[in-house]
């Protein structure tokens, strides 16, 4: 039985398997569905998942389950499709409540604790289409079977190139500092008062290689903590360190050497504000990948500022800006040279919400590799949200 069958047995048995579930609390169900009309001409390169996929896809759909089983006991899944393919599972955890807003416990597939996009991924939520950098493009640090890079030469060679097909996988292969469109196995305790919140976790994978098993022999531990010094201002501060790494790699590395060796360690920090008409959300991460047979760390510098303001009522506006810088490391030629392209993307969006349960938007993003301008690419799309 492969992975994604385990977890989508695993949900199926704690949703209609749960003997202690009250009569009054039926099956909640709820469908989010994405239409997508685009430029087929552009690349769209920057926005690919693991799988191929895209929030571009002219249609996606999720559907969640959440089925309460006593007042302290819950279960959570969610399922993706992509352009009508079959559904796999991005996320599914039981919920376990203290009693106390200070200790709650999520267990299973759970969304990632760092920063705060991942609530606001969803198209009903993100006033745009296209998602932060920081929490998608494939950088060109390759780690998987067979593909791992032996030298800077190697490396250099993917530059801009992450977003690639991998050979022999059909799939985007390098490393994203976040990866948002798959959730980690693990354990999540979070709590707060309005004042102060936080969240902390051990993952199977790492931010940005998740995994459903533990495949090193430690995990990632990846946390945020948010202060709310006043109403419409929120501030956070996250941080990840441990293994990326995982054993499909353990044959490529030097002699001696385990996967649980090499660290990915991330700091993230988060403002988000609002007030009257305006919403507001920035995050900045500085990231650093430790490589089996590149000397020099690998760091990534990325941000974004988001703003969305709303006017006559249903209508809306929404821009965001953003940016991904990396480290210089020693060059085969001689000197030193960045380990990957430099880039920005420009997105801006206005839209219109029939009602609570139904937004359309019309969308512009703009991606720009500075000095090289075979990768740049500019989407044109409508997206109508709907949700039941």
């Amino acid at each position: 039985m492969n992975r994604q069958l385990k977890w989508n047995f695993l949900v199926a048995a704690l949703i209609f398997s749960t003997p202690l579930a009250k009569a009054e609390n039926p099956l909640e169900t709820h469908l989010l569905i994405d239409v997508v009309g685009r430029n087929t001409g552009a690349k769209n390169i920057s926005n690919f998942t693991f799988f191929g996929q895209s929030n571009f896809d002219a249609l996606r759909i999720r559907l969640f389950l959440e089925k309460k089983v006593s007042d302290r006991v819950e279960v959570f899944t969610q399922l993706l499709s992509n352009n009508a393919n079959s559904p796999r599972v991005y996320g599914g955890y039981v919920r376990l409540k203290s009693g106390s807003p200070w200790g709650n416990l999520e267990a299973g597939l759970v969304r990632n604790p760092f920063g705060t996009w991942g609530p606001r991924t969803y198209s009903d939520k993100n006033p745009l289409v296209g998602i932060p950098l920081g929490y998608g493009y494939h950088t060109a640090l390759i780690v998987y079977m067979a593909a791992l890079q032996k030298s800077p030469a190697e490396l250099f060679s993917f530059r801009g190139r992450g977003g690639d097909p991998a050979p022999n996988y059909g799939i985007s292969s390098g490393l994203p500092v976040v990866y948002d469109n798959c959730w980690n196995s693990g354990f999540l305790i979070f709590g707060g008062n309005g004042k102060i919140d936080y969240m902390l976790g051990a993952l199977a994978g790492s931010l940005s290689n998740p995994t459903i098993e533990l495949e090193r022999s430690r995990p990632q531990v990846s946390g945020r903590i948010g202060f709310a010094p006043m109403l419409g201002l929120t501030v956070g501060s996250s941080l990840a360190y441990g293994p990326y790494l995982t054993n499909e790699s353990k044959s490529e590395l030097p002699a001696g050497a385990d996967v649980s060796d090499y660290s990915q360690r991330i700091f993230g920090l988060d403002l988000n504000f609002e007030r009257e008409k305006f919403i507001g959300h920035s995050e900045a991460m500085v990231n650093r990948w430790i490589h089996p047979y590149i000397s020099q760390p690998l760091d990534v510098y990325t941000g974004y500022v988001e703003g969305m303001y709303k006017f006559a009522t249903q209508f809306f506006f929404a821009a965001r800006y953003d940016r991904m810088e990396f480290s210089k490391i020693a060059d085969p030629a001689g000197g030193e040279s960045v380990w990957d392209y430099p880039l920005y993307r420009i997105e801006t969006g206005l839209g219109y919400r029939f009602d609570r349960n139904v937004t359309i938007k019309l969308v512009g993003q703009l991606t720009r590799f500075p000095g090289q301008s075979q990768f740049n690419d500019g989407i044109l799309a409508t997206q109508i949200s709907t949700s039941f």
